[in-house]
């Protein structure tokens, strides 16, 4: 199974739509025909991973609904390069509607590593950013592989055996990590257990939920923690079943990103780590992999 991050790409990238619109006060209307077309890249390259999922678009006016598929610029020139390597992407179709990525995928990205990057578009635009990989991280304490949902969930010293307990290595220059949850079915639960039965999945309600929260159905839930390990927190399962949980150790480009991206509350342009007539980001993170099974009821 790729181990890759999630990818935010529409929360992300529609908040490109803003840039280039000349924003006047709260209480003046969008200016529309002051839009300025620019290109915005989003590339993350993930340690030990290949080198794709890289987005290369143009932005949308304001007024206008963002469509990646028309926005997505697929005859660039990009280029990774490091002190000793040049790397050439490519340009292939998707469902969301294409990625820039290198066809040799024994290309992997390295751990502390300066890599540089170089869109050249047809009418000669140029955009360059860099980042350095963080060192590996690994599990010294990762998720049983089944953990068994408690009665009270209220009771934040719930057995070791049956709790969400995690703890990894350190990355000397991370500050703070990033926490993934995702379901990998929020369909069906029985047929994965032994013997199958016609249980279906079903969404768990969390006190702090919202029905007008846009990332409520949402399979994947993020969190960021500022220590290398994570006491019980059921609250952050949404569904019970499958799941993968992933710990990104990421550079300050990726973090800063993420968390504007995620949010949503606010959007600084000037945190893009893109030079040239452009926006967006080139981030790098680390990670520790695991997989789980979350079962329904508590261990009997």
């Amino acid at each position: 199974m790729k181990k890759r991050i999630y990818r935010i790409h529409y929360s992300l990238v529609m908040v490109i739509a803003l840039l280039g619109m000349i924003i006047m006060g709260c209480e003046d209307p969008v200016p529309t025909d002051d839009y300025v077309r620019r290109p915005f890249v989003e590339a993350i390259l993930i340690v030990d991973e290949p080198m794709d999922g890289i987005l290369l678009s143009y932005s949308q006016p304001i007024n206008k609904a963002y469509n990646y598929k028309e926005a997505v610029i697929k005859d660039a020139n990009i280029v990774l390069t490091t002190a000793t390597e040049r790397i050439q992407l490519a340009f292939r179709d998707t469902p969301i509607g294409g990625e820039y990525y290198c066809p040799d995928t024994s290309v992997r990205v390295k751990p502390n590593m300066q890599y540089f990057l170089e869109v050249r578009l047809q009418d000669g635009t140029l955009l360059t950013a860099s980042t350095t990989t963080p060192g590996r991280i690994r599990y010294t304490q990762p998720p049983r592989p089944v953990l068994y949902f408690p009665a009270d969930t209220n009771n934040l010293n719930a057995p070791q055996d049956d709790s969400l307990m995690l703890k990894w290595t350190a990355e000397p220059n991370t500050k703070e990590y990033l926490i993934r949850i995702t379901c990998l079915d929020t369909m069906e639960y029985g047929k994965y257990l032994a013997p199958p039965t016609m249980e279906k999945n079903y969404r768990r309600t969390r006190f702090f939920d919202s029905e007008f929260d846009p990332r409520r159905n949402n399979p994947t839930d993020y969190g960021f923690i500022t220590t290398t390990n994570v006491p019980t927190v059921w609250n952050a399962f949404k569904w019970f079943g499958p799941h993968e949980i992933v710990i990104y150790a990421s550079d300050r480009n990726f973090t800063e990103w993420f968390k504007q991206s995620f949010t949503g509350n606010t959007f600084d342009f000037l945190k893009s780590n893109i030079k040239g007539n452009g926006i967006g980001v080139l981030g790098s993170a680390s990670q520790a992999y695991s997989k789980i099974f979350l079962m329904k009821y508590p261990r009997k």
